[in-house]
């Protein structure tokens, strides 16, 4: 049990494998299982720079005369 709360308070890829590792067919299996799928999902990309839409700098006031 403490592998396993020392794993779900670290919430890291490398603590979920040590508790697979250890116990192949532990209660908590299938959460470790699903943690490190959900820890390993990418992100989607950025756009380039170049598709961002940028605004148009704003015109510049005269003072009043």
């Amino acid at each position: 049990m403490a592998l396993w709360q020392a794993a779900a308070s670290g919430n890291a890829q490398a603590d979920y494998q040590a508790y697979l590792a250890a116990y192949t067919t532990g209660k908590f299996v299938a959460i470790a299982n699903n943690r490190i799928a959900g820890l390993t999902k990418t992100a989607p990309a950025p756009l380039p720079s170049s598709s961002r839409r940028h605004r148009p700098p704003l015109p510049s006031r005269s003072p009043p005369a």
